[in-house]
């Protein structure tokens, strides 16, 4: 509408003012631009309330606000708007009201460093936009100004206001021209110092306005979720510095909440020791966090320093270092058929736990996975030992991720693949709030260990931190995220209702083209263990992820077990997972060999199982999502075996105990009202959203929820 005036939003609701009493002074403005301005013939384009990302000149991002922005065909002017009445004493600002006088931010210096913030965004724009972009060619003239809607014309207000803003009051907003006549005439004014033919390109600023200034009202999640990753570069450089602080410590217990960065300053400390050719075992129970690793961090595979181990890792080695060193004379092609064998089996078997939600009761307190497999790991450590010594591998260094989750039993076995078991350097991370699994004395491990906590939540926003840290008990932390968006609340009490709403949802995201989205459901598997009457007999819904079926499914039904759903497990999981309570240490040898041929009879059958969709979007369990995105679809074998189309969307669909240790832009919760029981599933749910967390569950969650912010 370049030839006409417009005000956006073209309409404020009728209760505006009843929703927002302290704004009176805004909406009177609002009313004068859009009596005035909109669809009247006065070149004016005004957006009201609008909200950006600013920079400072340190470039550090910032939120910013603004009441009004007005673009001309000479430029752009900042409006800010002081409603009540307004005082200074040349030195501070403040409002009064019938509750007294309150300090207020100066009004000319806000609505200055927003002019400024304004014009940096808009230039950086226009030199994306346009190459041929210059002042000289494109010119724009900045200005600023001040608006009393509630105070008559005050000469003390006129002496401390700033000499290179505009002033107006309540009188300006009687008047039919005279506040337009002074915004043009300033821009004119501006335009005639600088002696350029030139006007505002209009085709190219409006735009700019729509995708870069959105309302307060009505945020803009891609705008966010692009700053948000920009600031991980910022991120990392305090870090860094934690890290070169910790440089002569040689053994450390890192202590911090979720988004503290537990795990860049593990891989960082990993990173810089190999530089020093010591040999690393970085370790963690979590798989999906050592698969998350490796598609982030780069040169993970390249550096033969450091091994990542799990624990189906750890027996994988552990297996075959023993098969070696008691076969002495196994030839080439029967070490690698057994090397083959226990690899592909201990990584289905470690990739099947991945799929089972930890958080059954707030009384499980055990990782079914570490149990598993250190039985049996035991069996052949100190095979596995001895072969280490022979071959003169042992470790130099010792880094646990997530160190809350293994039992002081585990710690003390992978203290014996170290060196020195005593002084070696050690570095433990852990978040007490995700003791999952019981606890563990860390003190009796590491006497000589010093707890260093981290105490800065890089991660979430502001409003993301502020709620999932009401459910954490720890050192105290600060938030340097953004304010960032809403947390949105969505009230649903039955399956189908929430898989409608999820799917409305993520038809949205899909159009914006935003795909690093984790749906989680709270965890509500209700089962003690894993055995086979458990999975294949007692509880014939085999999980409660019941969002990838389709609506008919899910009518009438009021709980989730009412359910019958295999997602994400496929019919070699449920194969396997008869087998995983076998104890290994009774096993024989062929019944060892029949276990480890059984993931090779049912490999085609496994990628057979149907793909499986929520809305536009293909559903993969956290882990699985890992995999398929690591490398270039044409070439990922794990996506072609899949059978998923080349351009296929992925989103997370899990639960959210699957997802402890990672993170994405977008978060939904879904149906965790039994989680609000169990303090570290909530944690750890709320706080996996770097830019967006949407909650969609019962009543009553809700209305708790509600409540912490």
């Amino acid at each position: 509408m370049e030839g006409r005036g417009e005000i956006i939003p073209d309409h404020l609701d009728d209760d505006f003012l009843e929703k927002n009493p302290k704004l009176e002074g805004e909406k009177k403005v609002y009313d004068f631009f859009k009596d005035r301005v909109h669809g009247k013939a006065q070149e004016f384009h005004v957006w009201y309330d609008r909200q950006f990302i600013g920079r400072s000149d340190e470039g550090r991002y910032f939120d910013g606000q603004s009441d009004f922005i007005i673009l001309t065909k000479f430029g752009v002017i900042n409006l800010e708007v002081k409603g009540g009445i307004i005082s200074s004493d040349g030195n501070k600002w403040f409002s009064t009201d019938r509750n007294g006088k309150q300090f207020v931010i100066d009004p000319y210096g806000q609505s200055r460093r927003n002019k400024y913030a304004v014009r940096d965004i808009i230039s950086e724009e226009l030199v994306n936009k346009s190459g041929e972009f210059n002042k000289e060619r494109y010119p724009l003239y900045y200005t600023s100004a001040v608006w009393f809607p509630d105070m008559r014309e005050k000469e003390e207000i006129r002496n401390y206001a700033a000499t290179d803003s505009l002033t107006f009051f309540e009188e300006d907003l009687e008047s039919n021209s005279s506040v337009l006549a002074k915004l043009a005439t300033e821009q004119a004014k501006q335009k005639a110092l600088h002696k350029t033919e030139y006007e505002c390109p209009l085709n190219l600023i409006l735009p700019i306005f729509k995708n870069k200034f959105s309302p307060s009202f009505e945020p803009d999640p891609k705008g966010i979720i692009k700053i948000v990753n920009d600031r991980i570069e910022e991120a990392e450089e305090n870090l860094e510095r934690i890290v070169s602080a910790t440089k002569e410590i040689s053994q450390i217990i890192f202590r911090g909440g979720a988004g503290t960065g537990k795990t860049f300053i593990a891989n960082e400390k990993a990173r810089r020791l190999s530089r020093e050719n010591k040999r690393v075992l970085y370790f963690t129970a979590n798989v999906n966090l050592i698969m998350e690793n490796k598609s982030k961090f780069k040169g993970f595979e390249d550096n033969k320093l450091i091994t990542y181990y799990h624990p189906g890792n750890l027996f994988y080695e552990a297996k075959l270092f023993s098969y070696m060193l008691n076969n002495p004379d196994a030839n080439k092609e029967e070490i690698d058929k057994q090397e083959t064998l226990i690899k592909y089996t201990a990584d289905s078997i470690a990739l099947l736990f991945t799929e089972f939600p930890k958080y059954r009761s707030a009384q499980k307190k055990e990782n079914l996975l570490v149990s598993f497999f250190y039985e049996a790991i035991q069996k052949y450590f100190e095979d596995y030992i001895e072969a280490m010594k022979k071959e003169d591998i042992l470790f130099d260094v010792l880094i646990i991720d997530e160190a809350q989750d293994l039992s002081n039993e585990f710690i003390t076995l992978l203290q014996l693949l170290l060196k020195d078991t005593d002084k070696a350097p050690s570095y433990l991370f852990i978040d007490d709030n995700q003791k999952l699994y019981g606890d563990n004395n860390l003190r009796e491990i590491l006497p000589r260990a010093q707890y260093v906590p981290l105490s800065e939540n890089f991660r979430n926003s502001k409003k993301i931190f502020k709620i999932s840290y009401q459910f954490y008990e720890g050192d105290e932390t600060k938030c340097n995220g953004l304010d960032g968006l809403d947390i949105s609340f969505e009230k649903a009490n039955s399956p189908l209702e929430i898989k409608r709403k999820t799917t409305e949802l993520l038809n949205v995201f899909y159009k914006d083209g935003l795909t690093n989205i984790a749906v989680l459901h709270g965890d509500s598997f209700p089962e003690d263990e894993i055995s086979s009457d458990v999975i294949s007999e007692r509880f014939p819904s085999l999980t409660n992820l019941y969002l990838v079926e389709k609506e008919e499914k899910l009518k009438g039904k009021i709980e989730a077990e009412q359910i019958k759903v295999k997602y994400p497990l496929r019919p070699a999981d449920i194969e396997m997972s008869k087998k995983l309570k076998m104890n290994f240490n009774d096993l024989t040898e062929d019944e060892y060999e029949k276990l480890f041929d059984f993931p090779y009879r049912i490999h085609d059958d496994y990628f057979k199982y149907e793909n499986r969709k929520i809305g536009p979007y293909f559903a993969v369990s956290a882990g699985r999502k890992t995999q398929l995105e690591m490398g270039n679809y044409e070439k990922n074998d794990v996506f072609k075996s899949f059978k998923l189309p080349e351009d296929a969307k992925l989103i997370t669909y899990d639960y959210i105990s699957n997802f402890k240790g990672l993170e994405a832009d977008i978060i939904i919760l879904v149906d965790i009202d039994r989680s609000m029981d169990i303090i570290e599933d909530i944690y750890v749910g709320l706080s996996r959203a770097r830019a967006q967390l949407i909650v969609i569950s019962g009543d009553s969650t809700i209305n708790r929820l509600k409540n912490f912010i």
